[in-house]
């Protein structure tokens, strides 16, 4: 493996992969009192942008979003708003290169700092906590499980394998995942030896005030947490079953520089799927959004898988496992 990786220009050597461990690690959480009371479990940000949903989150708790209709104007623009200012925080501070001081960064402090730099009558201009220079793709799988006993699972083991060289006699997929890295020698998720690059796929795993378990996955890079995040707050703010949350249409931010090389930056630029209407989409630019449409139930949109555990009927009966598949890619839900 190392030789072939090293014959076409790369950097690997047999003692780098003796030296590897996988690394068991606490899962990041923040509880939200608004939302539930519910827990909400990410990845790490050394690795992953998982923690960006907790703050997504944390921001949108200081405004009351379920006074504002689904899918609302003013609903989806501060749903973007928050996904910008999370995604700036991602940008200037996750990464493999430091440690990343996420009790600072979740804390109640900062992020009232940054929910008050939203405007309900116009766009951020860019990314105000960005602090360095910025410099599609066939996407994650992912799996999400509830056993007999409640014991859940949620992960995305994928690559991209179409940009992913097979080792030839191994049938091994090289990770391609170095995209990820930054060149930048100042950015947090700077390419450098021993160094992860911080990846897209972070499943979540959210607990209610009882314990009921509920693990929501999602392919899509930068969609990734902006479509769990959506999902999320359909269920447990507007009350919708796990499948219509999963299948109900999503706005996406682009407004910041994207997690693959290039790392291409779009200001201000928002995709709606057609599906959320005219008058709303019409209603996002007049707000400074750079709006650009999406046909219904589009791949890029992402694709939610979701398994939520409900309270038993009785007393006598175990909880309920409900869960949601989206339609936008091959995706099922299974129950035996």
């Amino acid at each position: 493996m190392a030789d072939f990786v090293t014959a076409q220009g790369g950097f690997l050597t047999p003692d780098d992969l003796a030296a590897f461990r996988a690394e068991v690690a606490p899962a990041p959480a923040r509880h939200f009192p608004a939302f539930g009371g519910l827990t909400v479990h990410v990845t790490p940000a050394e690795w992953s942008q998982g923690p960006a949903l907790l703050q997504a989150l944390a921001i949108l708790e200081h405004f009351d979003v379920g006074t504002l209709g689904h899918n609302s104007t003013a609903y989806l623009h501060l749903v973007l708003e928050a996904v910008k200012l999370a995604y700036s925080d991602r940008e200037r501070c996750f990464g493999d290169a430091r440690t990343v001081d996420l009790d600072a960064l979740l804390g109640d402090e900062h992020v009232q700092e940054l929910a008050a730099l939203i405007r309900t009558d116009a766009v951020l201009a860019d990314l105000p906590t960005f602090r360095h220079g910025a410099d599609s793709i066939i996407s994650t799988t992912h799996v999400a499980v509830v056993d007999g006993r409640g014991m859940a699972f949620a992960s995305a083991p994928s690559d991209t394998l179409a940009m992913a060289p097979v080792v030839p006699g191994l049938g091994i997929a090289v990770s391609g995942r170095g995209v990820q890295s930054r060149t930048d020698p100042g950015h947090p998720a700077a390419l450098g030896p021993g160094r992860r690059p911080r990846v897209t796929p972070s499943p979540a795993i959210a607990l209610d005030p009882d314990g009921l378990v509920w693990p929501m996955a999602c392919p899509g890079g930068d969609v990734i947490v902006q479509a769990i995040l959506q999902a999320f707050l359909n269920v447990s703010v507007f009350g919708m079953t796990e499948q219509q949350a999963v299948e109900a249409p999503r706005a996406v931010s682009f407004a910041f520089p994207d997690s693959f090389h290039p790392h291409t930056h779009h200001a201000a630029m928002a995709v709606v799927e057609s599906r959320v209407g005219r008058d709303v989409m019409e209603g996002l630019a007049a707000l400074g959004h750079d709006v650009r449409q999406w046909p219904p139930y589009e791949f890029e949109a992402g694709s939610v898988g979701m398994i939520r555990q409900s309270r038993p009927t009785s007393a006598d009966t175990r909880p309920v496992l409900r869960a949601g598949a989206d339609p936008r890619r091959a995706a099922y839900a299974l129950g035996r």
